[in-house]
């Protein structure tokens, strides 16, 4: 062995292993972000550290290498939350079934009919809603944004004009149109029969404002205050191009 190659391969695999560790502290930092895992202790640069000085105080390089190296693997993983991410995207790994006759049916604050087949607050599904709604010949639904969600729509069934930024937009039955949040968007039923569209928000949760401002069907309408509107629209992030409540 060459004199100084000990050190040089313990300099390099102290290099590795710092590199390492900033890379897997990044990706775990994105996926608290993301998914709000809980924190991971601040402590996995300092293992590797007394790792390191153990191993190159205490043992030959081959033996470190195999070691050490190991070591560290084991005690960075073993540090990471144990969530798994099917949990964190989905409350519910084995799927869920909602039939035809089942769903949460709200009448909204202008009398229209939606039903929430899935929800945030009952199904514990994280990343996506889905709701259907029905719309009489010539009703509108205001223009409005979403602050905090995308949403897609289906047009199952009849015709209509969409508006979507500034464009209006002739719809009708097998229509989809994908809405980023923070797009001003409407739709007005031009048909002469009812208009039904299915549509999904990202992430879920956005369909609570119906559960909030609406009321169940069979039960009696919901009162509510100007204030308390307003209160739940910023809640939600809903925003109504001229001031007025749509629904």
């Amino acid at each position: 062995m060459r004199p100084g190659e000990d050190i040089f391969c313990v300099a390099f695999a102290n290099l590795c292993l710092a590199t390492f560790v900033r890379q897997l502290n990044l990706s775990t930092e994105k996926l608290q972000a993301a998914y709000g895992l809980p924190a991971i202790a601040k402590k996995t640069t300092l293992q590797v550290d007394k790792i390191v000085l153990m191993a190159t105080h205490r043992q030959p390089r081959r033996q470190f290498l195999q070691t050490g190296v190991t070591a560290v693997v084991a005690s960075l993983f073993g540090s990471l939350p144990q969530t798994g991410f099917a949990n964190a995207l989905s409350g519910d790994n084995d799927g869920i079934v909602v039939h035809e006759y089942e769903g949460i049916q709200i009448l909204t604050r202008r009398k229209i009919p939606i039903t929430i087949k899935i929800s945030k607050a009952k199904h514990g599904v994280q990343g996506i809603s889905f709701c259907i709604e029905e719309m009489e010949p010539r009703r509108k639904m205001r223009v409005h944004k979403h602050l905090y969600h995308d949403e897609l729509v289906f047009i199952h069934r009849g015709q209509g004009t969409l508006t979507l930024g500034e464009q209006s937009i002739n719809v009708n039955t097998g229509t989809v149109a994908y809405i980023p949040k923070g797009t001003w968007h409407g739709l007005d039923n031009t048909g002469q029969e009812k208009l039904q569209m299915v549509f999904q928000y990202t992430p879920a949760g956005f369909e609570e404002y119906f559960i909030e401002n609406g009321t169940p069907v069979g039960m009696p309408a919901k009162e509510r205050t100007a204030e308390e509107y307003k209160a739940t629209e910023e809640k939600y992030g809903m925003v109504y191009k001229d001031g007025s409540p749509d629904q």
